[in-house]
């Protein structure tokens, strides 16, 4: 594959884990790394505690099958956090001045609105539209994921990104602006329906179980990090900014 084409490929946690790219073999043990959350180790092998509760669960132990671990996840989630995950919301950016008298402005996302969507709402799947270098792209992704880390269950964000594209977008704000999350951003529909008992929750479940599958496939839960060495022998098109 093409660095290009890679290029144009670029999702999930700023695309490829890194221990899905330096593990030497896929029978050893995935390269594990939290960034504020504890590490588990046990018979030689290490585990992220994602829900910090101090011992090994299902869903945190990476031998288990990807079904297994969501099976296990899923009983773990509530209404909420089951109607947030079906939810793919556009990330919500601010714009700063590079330095002052400098007209060109540079984007970066808003991580306290990102925050309240992660902790409140539950959504952990988003799309971006900001252009940058692959090693700066990087480090704004590596930013959402610590907020992933840091939530109840330490479930890990997909971003999903194509510059390209028209996608519709949460307004941007100003660097001390508040912005206000709409309905149309949140799984409250979702949420009503579910408590009303016009949706049944295990149809819910039947549509969040593929989704989580596709993340523990992915890697995503033992390392969301991305690669350094992956971003940066990434070819950018004329588009990806500096």
């Amino acid at each position: 594959m093409s660095n290009s084409r890679l290029s144009s490929i670029w999702l999930i946690g700023v695309a490829i884990p890194a221990g899905l790219l330096l593990a030497p073999s896929i029978k050893a043990d995935p390269q594990v790394e939290s960034r504020s959350g504890p590490i588990l180790t046990l018979d030689g092998h290490r585990f992220r505690d994602l829900d910090r509760n101090g011992r090994l669960d299902a869903y945190e132990d990476w031998r288990l099958s990807p079904e297994r671990r969501t099976d296990d996840l899923l009983g773990r989630m509530t209404l909420t956090e089951k109607a947030g995950t079906m939810l793919h919301v556009a990330l919500p950016t601010i714009e700063t001045a590079a330095s002052p008298g400098i007209g060109r402005t540079f984007e970066r996302y808003d991580l306290a609105r990102v925050t309240t969507m992660v902790r409140l709402h539950g959504i952990t799947s988003f799309g971006s539209r900001i252009a940058l270098s692959p090693r700066r792209f990087a480090e704004q992704n590596a930013a959402l994921q610590t907020i992933g880390e840091s939530s109840r269950l330490g479930i890990p964000i997909t971003i999903a990104t194509d510059p390209d594209k028209e996608m519709r977008v949460a307004p941007r704000v100003k660097t001390n602006g508040r912005g206000r999350i709409g309905d149309g951003d949140t799984p409250a529909p979702i949420i009503a329906a579910g408590r009303a008992g016009r949706v049944a929750e295990a149809r819910i479940d039947a549509s969040v179980r593929p989704i989580m599958i596709a993340k523990f496939v992915s890697g995503l839960f033992e390392n969301p990090y991305a690669a350094p060495v992956a971003a940066q022998a990434t070819r950018c098109r004329s588009n990806c900014g500096t």
